[in-house]
């Protein structure tokens, strides 16, 4: 990674992986640790109690894990309005139709099969933190000039 991959202005960004596999959360954890902070539980249940009290910038899980699977996961922070505004990255053996899209169906922001490329990672990863940052750019700016948000969507498309 470079310094390239930093979202310039902003600090680096709060990622939480949530794995069973102590190996794939391990590795997990050194790819996106290079551009993020990063936050790890081991299972579902963990990984929605961390992601409810550090609030997240991504939420990175596993879909098949122990207690609570990840598209469990997903469709409880989607459904939360305290945690609903975080992307979920979808990591899953299944690359099939079929399970993409029960994962987009419950509110997943992205999905990566297994195995996947770290440079497939990083893209999705930063393209995620990236679409967050300006979207929490746009609404800081309402809030500051007190606008509402279809003046703010026009100037925002003319720049």
């Amino acid at each position: 990674m470079t310094s390239a991959d930093a979202l310039p202005g902003t600090p680096r960004p709060l990622v939480l992986v949530v794995e069973d596999n102590a190996d794939m959360r391990a590795y997990l954890g050194a790819q996106l640790g290079r551009y993020a902070r990063v936050e790890t539980a081991a299972d579902g249940a963990d990984g929605l109690a961390r992601a409810r009290s550090i609030v997240p910038d991504l939420v990175v899980p596993a879909v098949m894990m122990p207690r609570v699977d990840g598209l469990a996961l997903c469709a409880t922070l989607k459904g939360d309005t305290r945690t609903s505004h975080i992307p979920v990255l979808l990591l899953s053996a299944r690359a099939d139709v079929e399970s993409r899209i029960a994962g987009y169906d419950l509110g997943a922001d992205a999905y990566l099969a297994k195995p996947f490329h770290a440079a497939e990672l990083r893209a999705q990863v930063m393209g995620l933190l990236r679409e967050r940052a300006r979207l929490q750019a746009r609404f800081a700016a309402m809030r500051r000039q007190n606008e509402d948000p279809a003046a703010i969507g026009h100037s925002a498309d003319a720049t």
